[in-house]
């Protein structure tokens, strides 16, 4: 191996002296550029991985390549498609990889009449464009600069054209709906992923292994988020029998990595630490810090230390990690890091210290959100600027062809002429400005209405959160507690903090902040409920109504009398482990009224019999009705039945 690197390299000294001593022509540095390229990929594998040496050999066939004159487009195409396919950049290369994006496309576009390889190509550079973009916080662009992509390949139905068309799609899809989506949503990236892995698999097309590699590794993702584990590690044994045939450290590394934090999600803590330790040593092995997968795995080991009680340990890694992207990623924000420091502080115990640092992370949280905002109004703003100087040109230039269009006509009709034309133009600038103003302010209206519902989306996420970190305290100080009526107030707490916690969560997540879909709000709050008392097997809760938009006001009293009376039911509807079914509707009554309705088919209770408990949930119950300026009813027969009756607001 060392022999034949030094052949090599004497090779491209001999070749550097030749180019030096006389200038080759273009068939001649085509062949030095491939040479250089292949030595690029070489440096790719291991043993002799060495990514400093990858981008060495690129830079070296781009410098040559782009001495010729002409520039010779199409090798310059093909050699950028290369360096993105094999250099693997990652968060940390985003300027490079733009800048390498930028001058392809420019490359492409000098084409006359680019092949369908030479689109395959171009497709591949700007999907890498797309998900960079993606990772720079700009979803709307990201999606433009793809719908761009997927046109250069539209009516190419050759297999492979279609495979790498499937494939890009499935990457970028899954890549755009990783973070704040639901399962249903996943299923679209999904399905163009398992397109291409059918072409993929079923026909020999070029370079099959690295693109089943990308492929396998979503689709791994994808299953392991909806919870199908069996089929998170079938295609995670896929990916082992693909990582000797590609021979690359970064992929294995990058394997075993993703894997152990898919073990590390299903807490198999063990395990996790051993895959995500093979993959960090691989890393550091082969000198590979360069990757923003370094910190990300310092992080996980970082949390599975934290989980056992390893607190000095995993500050190292959450600090280590933190170190890595100041130097490395300067412009990311730090508000990941402090959100693992607090749970890491409120896991270690030190309450007091995990608040104030969730408060640095929350204010992190909303300086993103309002810088974000900020940098989008100044863009646009910037847009309208030069669209308003392109218009002025374009004006400058008619009065300059009218004006010599009259240079012929007789100076009594030019002076007419001229003096209407004169007049003309004032009244249309003066229209024009009053246009322009109205447009401007109605778009900085628009942007300001976007960032307000930006910031109160954000206040309702910190409000949940904030609620979250309460049930937790409550939880930890539960855990303290030995006596068992204590135990059960503080849980009936949490499930009423849960209860107002599940209702910021669908307002942030909605389209209309100020109402609230019950059905599947309540869907939720059951769910918890029977999870927190551990009744889910033994207690079956069916809700049997339309979905039913109400206002906040409204939402967050109902959610609270839901939890009392479901509550209730679980603790003393069902003794002795009977099973059982409870109710729950809401339905219109009248044009102005509406019912909510919680029925069980428990033993009922004796009208005479004292109530049960210390009282305060009925208290709460009647007080909350009041509120909503509701009557409550009860029938106690085979069970028990409550009615609610109140008077309905109309969602706007």
């Amino acid at each position: 191996m060392c022999i034949r690197l030094i052949t090599i390299l004497i090779l491209y000294f001999n070749c550097g002296e030749v180019f030096s001593q006389q200038r080759l022509t273009l068939a001649e540095t085509a062949a030095l550029s491939k040479k250089y390229q292949e030595t690029a990929i070489w440096f790719t594998h291991a043993p002799q991985y060495n990514r400093d040496s990858t981008l060495y050999y690129f830079e070296k066939a781009t410098s040559i390549l782009e001495k010729q004159l002409p520039l010779p487009y199409d090798e310059l195409l093909e050699l950028n498609s290369n360096f993105i396919e094999y250099a693997y950049p990652s968060k940390s290369d985003r300027k490079l990889v733009l800048s390498i994006c930028e001058k392809t496309t420019n490359y492409f576009n000098k084409i006359s009449a680019p092949t369908e390889a030479q689109k395959i190509m171009q497709f591949n550079v700007m999907l890498c464009l797309a998900l960079n973009t993606l990772w720079e916080n700009k979803p709307k662009q990201a999606q433009v600069v793809m719908a761009e992509a997927l046109e250069l390949l539209h009516g190419n139905n050759t297999p492979e054209a279609q495979a790498i068309y499937y494939t890009g799609q499935g990457i970028f899809y899954s890549s755009y709906l990783q973070e704040n989506s639901e399962s249903s949503e996943l299923n679209f990236g999904f399905t163009y992923l398992q397109k291409a892995r059918q072409l993929y698999e079923n026909i020999k097309l070029p370079n099959a292994s690295q693109q089943l590699y990308k492929i396998y590794d979503h689709i791994e993702w994808y299953y392991n988020v909806i919870g199908k584990h069996d089929s998170c590690d079938y295609f995670s044994a896929k990916i082992e029998t693909l990582l000797p045939v590609l021979n690359n450290p970064y992929l294995e590394s990058f394997h075993y990595i993703m894997r152990g934090n898919n073990l590390f999600r299903r807490e198999r803590n063990v395990e996790a630490r051993k895959e995500t330790l093979k993959g960090l040593q691989i890393m550091e092995g082969y000198k590979m810090n360069f990757s923003s997968l370094y910190p990300f795995a310092l992080n996980v080991l970082g949390t599975l230390e934290q989980k056992d009680h390893q607190f000095d340990k995993a500050l190292d890694y959450f600090n280590e990690s933190r170190k890595w992207k100041k130097k490395n990623m300067p412009y990311d924000s730090e508000k990941d890091y402090w959100e693992i420091l607090s749970k890491f502080y409120e896991a270690k115990g030190d309450f007091k210290q995990a608040l104030a640092v969730y408060k640095i992370y929350s204010d992190s949280t909303i300086i993103d959100v309002s810088a974000r905002s900020a940098k989008s109004l100044r863009e646009s703003e910037l847009q309208l600027s030069i669209t308003k100087q392109d218009k002025e040109l374009a004006q400058k230039r008619t009065q300059v062809i009218i004006f010599i269009g009259f240079i012929g006509v007789s100076i009594l009709s030019l002076g007419l002429m001229y003096r209407n034309y004169r007049l003309k133009q004032k009244a249309n600038k003066q229209l024009e400005t009053v246009n322009v103003d109205l447009a401007n302010k109605n778009s900085l209206l628009d942007k300001r209405n976007i960032e307000n519902e930006l910031l109160l989306k954000e206040i309702h996420h910190r409000v949940k959160n904030n609620l979250e970190v309460v049930s937790s305290l409550l939880a930890l100080q539960s855990a303290n507690i030995n006596d068992p009526d204590i135990q059960e107030a503080m849980l009936a707490n949490q499930n009423r903090v849960h209860s107002m916690g599940i209702l910021h969560q669908k307002l942030y997540q909605s389209e209309h902040l100020a109402f609230i879909e019950m059905k599947n709000y309540f869907k939720n709050l059951c769910e918890n409920i029977l999870d927190s008392y551990n009744e889910s097997d033994r207690i079956q809760v069916s809700i049997e109504m339309n979905e039913v938009e109400l206002d906040v006001d409204t939402a967050l009293p109902l959610g609270l009398i839901v939890n009392e009376l479901l509550t209730n039911s679980l603790k003393y509807a069902f003794p002795n482990g009977n099973k059982g079914e409870i109710k729950l509707s809401l339905a219109s009554v009248s044009n102005e009224n509406l019912c909510l309705k919680i029925s069980d088919n428990g033993i009922g209770k004796n009208a005479d019999m004292p109530a049960k408990g210390t009282g305060f949930g009925t208290q709460l119950v009647d007080l909350l009705t009041r509120q909503i300026e509701g009557k409550l009813d009860e029938v106690v027969n085979d069970g028990t039945i409550i009615t609610i009756t109140f008077k309905k607001q109309i969602a706007a």
